[in-house]
């Protein structure tokens, strides 16, 4: 899945992480990374 939000908020970093399930990549978008730059 694909989820998006505040992404047009230009102090905030945005981030696009694809995790392979071994059939198909996961997508998911992390709008908090600002906050918790954890990876």
């Amino acid at each position: 899945y694909l989820k998006i939000n505040d992404i047009d908020k230009p102090a905030r970093f945005d981030i696009i992480s694809a995790v392979w399930d071994g059939k198909t990549f996961e997508i998911e978008h992390i709008d908090d990374a600002f906050m918790s730059p954890v990876f």
